[in-house]
């Protein structure tokens, strides 16, 4: 190896056998895992591709079985589809009281999607 005194003061300092310009970095690869199956996934899910589509076919399945049924699971209303999104539904008891099917009735949360 060259002294720093006879390369100049103009030229940095670089590890044996690299040239000037060229940048070696060690980096450290973390592989992301699926918790379900074990395959290797985004960093920025939660489950792989394949879980992901299986647990949404799942969801689905269940609201249109919900769906299937006309009444919510929380307070036995009708359900109503909500034509803002495709596969809203929503308890007729959703929101204020002038959109309520019973004003006089207490309010009910449920959404779900079908789609």
């Amino acid at each position: 190896m060259i002294s720093p005194r006879i390369r100049g003061r103009d030229e940095p300092w670089r590890p044996e056998g690299q040239r000037r310009g060229e940048v070696k970095m060690q980096t450290l690869t973390k592989v992301h895992r699926c918790p379900i199956c074990g395959k290797r996934r985004s960093r920025f899910a939660q489950w792989c591709r394949a879980c992901t589509k299986q647990k949404l076919d799942e969801a689905h399945k269940e609201a249109q079985a919900i769906v299937a049924t006309g009444k919510c699971p929380r307070c036995g209303k009708g359900l109503k589809r909500n034509l803002a999104l495709p596969g809203w539904w929503q308890c007729e008891q959703y929101g204020a009281p002038r959109f309520r099917a019973d004003p006089e009735g207490p309010e009910c949360s449920f959404q779900i999607f079908t789609e």
